[in-house]
């Protein structure tokens, strides 16, 4: 079976096989963070280029406020 949910973060996608049985051989679940990491990597990259002229606490608390607004749920994000 596939499903996708509307999460707070995003949509939930997941995938399930059962053998003949019904036990669940395989299963696959995509949380909205796992999705957008990828890109809060490159905004993030494209901050650090941004912010050199920046002293060291000022680009962390950039960076500390661009993951804020991706708003990631590191709990989900690892199940």
């Amino acid at each position: 079976g596939v499903g996708a949910a509307e999460a707070p973060r995003g949509t939930l996608y997941h995938y399930y096989e059962t053998n003949s049985k019904g036990q669940i051989i395989k299963a696959d679940i995509l949380v909205p963070t796992g999705q957008s990491l990828s890109n809060l990597e490159k905004d993030t990259q494209k901050l650090l280029k941004t912010s050199k002229s920046l002293n060291q606490q000022e680009k962390e608390k950039r960076i500390e406020q661009l993951i804020r607004a991706y708003d990631p749920c590191l709990t989900c994000s690892v199940h």
